[in-house]
């Protein structure tokens, strides 16, 4: 931010001098606007009101030792009230522009941040699903494992079954031939 303020004062304060050197134009006054605006472009509304003292403190001296050369041959007090009044109205306006801007920024970061952190959530989240998703494949596969360990016995106790039948048919058959 400091550098910020003296990247904006330093052309301003260049203005400023060729103002007292030079004299009155009507473009000075707008590139001191101008670097008003650059010290705006920061979003800090501390570095405007700063810059914002800085000018008048330039302009009311510089009004004291040449007033022809800050406001033209008109130079009538009322004339330096307006002037002083409609600067101090854009580092009031750029004041409130910066203020919002910053509430602006801010809270775009703290959007950011709870966006990082559902972010964050919605990873985990999917993580813990993939890894119920890794458990329940886990599962069913021992789950058809063990149906075709059950599906194996129970068609080994079908043929023992078939088989004892059989026998026993064959004993029935055979205690039936001993009977007759």
């Amino acid at each position: 931010y400091i550098k910020g303020l003296f990247s904006a004062m330093l052309p301003g304060l260049v203005i400023f001098t060729l103002i007292y050197i030079e004299g009155f134009s009507i473009g000075k006054h707008y590139l001191i606007l101008l670097t008003l605006a650059m010290a705006a472009i920061y979003f800090k509304k501390e570095l405007v009101l700063i810059y914002g003292v800085i000018m008048d403190v330039a302009l009311v001296g510089i009004y004291l030792l040449k007033p022809v050369n800050l406001i033209g041959a008109n130079s009538e007090a009322n004339q330096f009230v307006l002037l002083i009044l409609i600067y101090n109205m854009v580092v009031l306006l750029l004041f409130f522009l910066t203020k919002w801007g910053r509430d602006l920024v801010e809270e775009a970061n703290k959007k950011e941040v709870y966006s990082k952190e559902l972010l964050s959530k919605l990873q985990s989240t999917f993580e813990n699903i993939d890894d119920s998703t890794k458990v329940l494949l886990n599962n069913i596969s021992l789950v058809n494992s063990n149906i075709e360990t059950v599906s194996d016995a129970g068609e080994n106790i079908n043929a023992t079954m078939q088989e004892m039948a059989t026998t026993i048919q064959q004993e029935a058959s055979s205690i039936f031939n001993v009977n007759e």
